[in-house]
């Protein structure tokens, strides 16, 4: 029988199809997710509570020859984690890194428009990017929290999209004025800030439709 799975915090599609033991298309292409796919878009952007069927597993079957070596290979494991490195909105072009994924180290350089491009495990815990000249004791250090990127409909979504960006830092960060702001007004000058750099926004401070589909254009996702 088809089980129900109610999301938990830091799940997404994929880490929950290699729980039950199936590709992540054949949960989200179900049709009693018809309406969860059509809400969301994106099985990498659900919010805690969400609800998704599993249908039952089907045996597949395959004809082989006997007493020959035969090799299959499971789709969707790994998953591709692409990481476009920015400054003031220029591409951060051919830089060295390390990224630390459980543990686990690789070395690597950004390409021509900054992206960082590594597989990774469905559920993987936790990512590391080391970011530098050489990538030694001096390098910037980011922490990549897979699986945690909320809806754009959902404020946390919203706030998510905009500090990936550069638009929203922590008070404690920006330090000065920025301390004595509340959380909302902090929100609305940061969405103010990428109404103003945003061709056809107007500079409201407010999400609106527009500005959200523009956010999630300019997040990639």
């Amino acid at each position: 029988m088809p089980k129900i799975h109610k999301v938990k915090a830091g799940e997404c599609l994929a880490s929950i199809a290699l729980a039950y033991g199936h590709f992540p298309k054949t949960i989200w292409d179900d049709a009693a997710n018809k309406q969860l796919k059509q809400d969301r878009g994106n099985g990498s952007v659900l919010l805690p509570g969400d609800e998704l069927t599993i249908p039952d597993l089907r045996i597949p079957e395959e004809t082989c020859a006997l007493e020959q070596e035969h090799k299959f290979k499971l789709k969707g494991v790994p998953e591709k984690l692409e990481v476009k490195l920015q400054a003031w909105g220029e591409p951060r072009a051919n830089l060295d890194y390390r990224i630390d994924i459980d543990g686990t180290l690789e070395e690597g350089k950004t390409d021509g428009d900054g992206l960082v491009s590594h597989f990774v495990p469905p559920d993987a815990k936790k990512i590391l990017l080391y970011v530098g000249d050489g990538v030694g004791d001096e390098a910037e250090v980011y922490e990549l929290r897979a699986r945690e990127l909320d809806p754009p409909e959902s404020d946390s979504g919203v706030e998510s999209r905009l500090r990936n960006l550069g638009y929203l830092v922590d008070a404690s960060v920006e330090g000065g004025d920025e301390e004595e702001k509340t959380e909302e007004e902090r929100l609305s000058l940061a969405i103010a800030a990428f109404q103003a750099e945003t061709e056809g926004l107007d500079v409201t401070g407010e999400i609106d439709d527009e500005t959200r589909d523009k956010l999630v254009e300019a997040h990639g996702s």
